[in-house]
């Protein structure tokens, strides 16, 4: 089966009183810096034939149910929705939160966070919460859900991709590869590194494509 691919760039044009950049350090921008790896991404994925959608701006809601929509137009096609963001806090680690509901967002989640692991030299570790499918989940695996990665995850994530589950054949992950003032993840923010991290991402979509 060929998959298709809904590339979203978190934050750009979500609504509201101002407009939400993302995180930004030393100039840099989270939405324009993502912009560009999905847009490489995008480019990637249609060269081997992949069909790929944009999704438009605006709230995450509207995103999610344009999504759902256009998937109607791949009838018998299994899709895969990334809400790409780049994440802050100073962290050395690449992060891929999958819906906890979908049985196909555990390994779609593994898939890219050891693509971006195997494909970028600056990352040191993944971390994906797929094996955590509920707060007492986590809890009992000793990861209290106030720990700022899960907190995270169970708050603020949720409504990057929260709405795709209404699909039967959407299966939404939220990608953050890495650290926008990570103390070595600097050389990712240059031409060359957005493309190796657009590689990175497009080793893991193709192995999840050749899981279906």
């Amino acid at each position: 089966m060929i998959p298709v691919f809904f590339l979203d760039v978190g934050h750009r044009n979500k609504g509201g009183a101002q407009p939400d950049p993302g995180a930004q350090y030393q100039g840099r921008s989270e939405v324009a810096l993502a912009s560009v790896y999905v847009e490489r991404l995008a480019t990637r994925l249609r060269a081997r034939g992949y069909a790929v959608e944009l999704v438009p701006e605006g709230p995450y809601y509207t995103r999610h149910a344009w999504a759902l929509q256009r998937a109607t137009a791949y009838p018998g096609r299994r899709g895969l929705y990334l809400q790409c963001h780049l994440n802050a806090g100073g962290g050395r680690y690449s992060l891929v939160r999958p819906d906890h509901r979908s049985k196909w967002g555990a390994q779609a989640a593994r898939l890219l966070a050891t693509s971006l692991d195997l494909g970028l030299a600056e990352v040191e570790g993944s971390r994906s919460d797929e094996l955590y499918p509920s707060a007492s989940a986590a809890e009992a695996a000793g990861r209290a859900v106030t720990n700022s990665g899960l907190r995270s995850w169970w708050t603020r994530g949720w409504e990057c991709i929260d709405g795709i589950y209404a699909s039967s054949t959407l299966t939404g992950c939220i990608i953050e590869p890495g650290f926008i003032d990570g103390p070595t993840h600097g050389p990712l923010w240059t031409p060359d590194g957005l493309d190796r991290l657009a590689a990175a991402l497009e080793t893991g979509c193709v192995q999840w494509a050749a899981t279906l």
